[in-house]
């Protein structure tokens, strides 16, 4: 995605998409591709009135995130062409997920030459301190997952001879699994199955992000918590009953 405006309206910005762009929440006024049409459109903040769009442009739809002044005064004008008119600013912005930033940019943008300017004076999403953060908070993501598998696996493995004593008592080992389900992991499945569900209505109904695949990730995270418990109890359970031995009343 490459924006393109001038250092005086920046609010007013010429879009140029290629490929798989992730766009902000947009309510159209009617179903729509913005992929699929040669057409030249325009989406525009909830402040914004048409009349400050050019006329050669269609107003598809709003800007569906209150929550955002800069995107509630922005006028986005999207075309699917990579062709650039320097009439439209001199000031670009582009927006890629690929590393080789400067290849895909001469790949997909006809322009003669291009200046780079030092991210850091403008203040966007790419700063180098900002990949720095994203990176700290994967690392810690990644140490807290060691965490509590290390501390999970204890908290099962601690009560193997509990389990032992309800398979020696006369309980099946499905029984014995059951029981743990019920009084040792089952407020621990309920919290997150209720975390879960609260996630998910907040950013349907409450307050749309950009992208939700972070959110995702966590909903995964936590599922995914939830089954290694689950699966680990069943395996401890079988380890410490039938794998002894032993004779049961």
């Amino acid at each position: 995605m490459l924006y393109q405006s001038h250092p005086e309206s920046p609010n007013l910005k010429h879009v140029v998409l290629s490929g798989n762009v992730l766009l902000p929440p947009i309510q159209y006024f009617e179903k729509y591709d913005v992929f699929s049409t040669n057409k030249k459109v325009a989406i525009i903040g909830e402040d914004v009135s048409k009349t400050n769009v050019p006329s050669d442009y269609q107003v598809i739809g709003n800007f569906a995130y209150s929550n955002s002044y800069k995107l509630n005064h922005d006028i986005w004008l999207i075309a699917n062409v990579n062709h650039i008119d320097t009439k439209n600013g001199g000031f670009f912005t582009f927006s890629s997920p690929e590393k080789d930033v400067d290849k895909i940019l001469k790949r997909n943008v006809m322009i003669s030459s291009f200046r780079e300017i030092n991210l850091d004076d403008y203040g966007t999403y790419s700063v180098s301190s900002n990949k720095t953060i994203i990176l700290a908070l994967k690392i810690a993501l990644i140490f807290l997952t060691v965490i509590f598998i290390f501390v999970g696996s204890n908290w099962v493995i601690k009560d193997q001879s509990i389990f032992r004593v309800l398979y020696l008592s006369g309980k099946d080992i499905f029984s014995v699994f059951f029981t743990v389900l019920q009084y040792k992991l089952a407020p621990y499945i309920f919290l997150t199955a209720v975390f879960v569900t609260l996630d998910y209505l907040f950013n349907k109904y409450v307050h749309v992000f950009w992208s939700d695949m972070w959110l995702i990730s966590i909903r995964y995270l936590l599922i995914g918590c939830m089954l290694y418990l689950i699966g680990l109890s069943l395996i401890v359970i079988i380890y410490s009953t039938q794998r002894k031995g032993g004779n049961r009343f």
